[in-house]
């Protein structure tokens, strides 16, 4: 049995040439900068970008630790004032959370509570 093959020729106009040969061009360059570039996995290792923030001065280490001082004197006064047992505790009804400021009456001077 003789298989009978058919040739087909295909017309391209010169827009589709145009572009086709745009593609081929920058897949060659693109092919060439990798080939130059070398293999990625195969540079030196190091960070893979800088740090966002890096303290550029003494200043700058100093106002940071300045601020971070402040915050624990702010977390120290309220440990106290946990501790100390004079904070009150207010129940507020979940209908009225949202701002209506009306508390349940349950809250009294038997809420608050003394450390031993």
């Amino acid at each position: 049995m003789k298989t009978q093959t058919r040739s087909k020729t295909v017309l391209v106009d010169r827009y589709t040439r145009f572009c086709l040969t745009a593609i081929v061009v920058l897949l060659t360059v693109l092919i060439v900068g990798f080939w130059a570039d070398g293999v990625p996995m195969a540079r030196n290792a190091g960070a893979a970008e800088p740090m966002r923030y890096q303290p550029q001065s003494a200043i700058d280490i100093s106002e940071m630790t300045r601020l971070q001082g402040q915050t624990n004197e702010k977390l120290d006064k309220i440990a106290r004032l946990l501790e100390s047992g004079t904070a009150k505790v207010q129940m507020v009804a979940a209908a009225d959370a949202g701002g209506g400021g009306k508390t349940n009456d349950t809250t009294s001077s038997d809420t608050q509570k003394t450390t031993e």
